[in-house]
């Protein structure tokens, strides 16, 4: 469930975020044309108190959708409650006598089926990342290849490919990620939840981080001139944080 509030909480960040921008956008405008006045800190000071307020009324708002969730998924009283898990409604096991008391029938997983679907989840997640690789690998290639055929506009086309990027492979993983967990028998909601939030924030995370960490710790070691059309590799870094979190 800690991993569920995460991207729970980065949800609601995201939206309110939004609401930030309405007071940020102004008052970026007005530092700029009054950055030669004697009234240039006014708007960064205004800007200031605006970004306290709004901090508080998330902190407000964000406190509120963590008790809903927690009334509603259960997990104020799971830890300390006698209450057997609830089974998965997807899990589609056999009745078969209980290992603690053969005169009771439970819903066990099939042993094979289980194996297979747990290897073949960790076979199907090692290629998706191979996957990212790859094409995060093609997009620097081909950014490179057109810078120097004399495309200026190269590198920001390679950065909105890269964002778009990031956003279909997490809707893609999204629906396989929930195929995967299928397959690996869960008998338990508590238990298929918690596997599929595990392949989500992993997933997530190479997805959106590796083409950031590997221009920021390892292309300037390992491939310098793929950064110099760009500038060097923190102002390809630059470019690409700029175009994906915009």
């Amino acid at each position: 469930e800690k991993v569920a509030f995460y991207f729970l909480f980065l949800e609601k960040l995201a939206r309110a975020e939004f609401i930030l921008v309405v007071f940020a956008v102004p008052a970026s405008v007005l530092m700029i044309v009054m950055r030669e006045t004697a009234y240039k800190d006014v708007p960064q000071l205004v800007y200031s108190y605006c970004l306290v307020l709004w901090f508080l009324c998330f902190a407000k708002s964000w406190r509120r959708v963590q008790v809903s969730h927690s009334n509603r998924w259960g997990t104020e009283s799971m830890s300390n409650s006698d209450i057997k898990d609830p089974v998965n409604p997807r899990f589609s096991g056999r009745l078969q006598p209980s290992p603690l008391d053969e005169n009771i029938l439970e819903l066990q997983p099939d042993g094979k089926k289980k194996l297979f679907g747990r290897l073949f989840s960790v076979f199907v997640q090692g290629a998706f990342m191979f996957l990212i690789v790859i094409c995060v690998s093609i997009n620097q290639w081909w950014a490179a290849k057109a810078d120097a055929e004399g495309d200026t506009t190269a590198f920001q086309i390679a950065a909105l490919l890269l964002t778009a990027q990031i956003k279909v492979f997490d809707f893609i993983w999204s629906m396989v990620a929930t195929y995967l967990t299928d397959m690996e028998q869960h008998v338990t909601l508590l238990a298929h939840d918690q596997s599929k939030a595990r392949k989500a924030f992993m997933m997530k995370f190479i997805n959106t981080f590796y083409s950031f960490f590997y221009v920021a710790f390892f292309e300037e070691k390992l491939d310098p001139r793929s950064c110099d059309a760009a500038g060097g590799c923190q102002a390809l870094l630059n470019n690409n944080l700029l175009h994906c979190l915009l």
